[in-house]
């Protein structure tokens, strides 16, 4: 199963999570904390560097201010990274799809509490399937967008994907042109099939292979639901998240 950032666990706040935060000191070292939670999730294979083995989130806290820098890298055997997800202070600061190596900066102030969070450990690997990206419309800023069963909405609902017969929401907040950007990959006997409903009427059926810019035209407030009509089977698989050279300058 697949998991949003925000369905991990609570952030690492003082007093909240059971952590036993520490106080920054004169003497302290610029990051201190570095909990791996859940316990078992990954390690610290060295000093200054974290294997993620699934799901799960590195904790840290800055006793220096200035940047926090480190380099990223994910197995992707499908071709989809590892997702890492930034989180300041219980804020979401970025989300990063993680192939080959890349440096991530990201400001702090002493006392900062930073989570860098692994969120899609297990691999579904579906032959036939979509990804939805939102593009520009009418969006709500709250609830934007959730997925429900065999789908999932990545951290902003800003796009995800369908890999089995689950559905992918997207409320507007006023009438307009709700614009997506969809990828149909098929598998040797069929594309996917995309059946898009607005507050639960049908509005489109239609196969789709390779990109495709989809227009929905609405009224009012309304939900948007897309789904797959022929979902294709999924495989298993595995991924690894590696955080190396963190440091603060």
């Amino acid at each position: 199963m697949l998991i949003a950032a925000n369905q991990l666990m609570p952030v690492t706040i003082s007093g909240r999570t059971g952590f036993a935060t520490p106080s920054c000191r004169m003497d302290s070292p610029p990051l201190q904390l570095w909990e791996v939670t859940p316990t078992g999730a990954g390690e610290r294979t060295q000093p200054n560097a974290i294997t993620l083995y699934s799901t799960g989130m590195l904790v840290l806290q800055a006793c220096r201010t200035g940047v926090l820098t480190f380099s990223a890298s994910g197995t992707s055997p499908d071709d989809w990274g590892a997702q890492l997800t930034t989180i300041r202070n219980g804020q979401t600061i970025g989300v990063y799809e993680v192939g080959n190596m890349m440096t991530i900066k990201l400001a702090v102030k002493v006392g900062d509490h930073l989570s860098l969070a692994f969120t899609n450990d297990i691999i579904l690997s579906p032959m036939r399937y979509i990804t939805i990206s939102r593009m520009k419309g009418p969006w709500c800023r709250e609830k934007a967008g959730w997925a429900e069963s065999e789908a999932w909405m990545r951290p902003g609902a800003r796009y995800g994907d369908i890999t089995g017969g689950g559905k992918l929401h997207f409320r507007t907040c006023q009438p307009g042109n709700a614009q997506f950007r969809v990828n149909g990959v098929k598998d040797q006997e069929a594309s996917p099939i995309m059946q898009i409903q607005v507050n639960g009427k049908l509005a489109q059926t239609r196969p789709v292979f390779g990109h495709a810019t989809v227009n929905v035209y609405t009224t009012r407030k309304s939900t948007i639901t897309f789904t797959v009509l022929n979902p294709g089977k999924a495989a298993h698989g595995d991924r690894k998240l590696y955080l190396t050279d963190l440091h603060i300058k």
